[in-house]
């Protein structure tokens, strides 16, 4: 897993941050089918992108 800020901004006198993530995942070379029903935000993202 890689993860990068892209397009960082400093707003409102540079007290507050606005930027955009890109995350870069290998896949595992065995699947494994219970990683299917759990939860997190790395597993719906993925879930959403395939």
């Amino acid at each position: 897993l890689s993860v990068n800020k892209n397009n960082v901004e400093w707003l409102e006198k540079n007290e507050k941050l606005k930027y955009s993530l890109e995350r870069l995942f290998t896949r595992a070379e065995t699947f494994d089918e219970e990683l299917l029903n759990q939860e997190g935000a790395f597993i719906d993202i993925l879930r959403v992108v395939c």
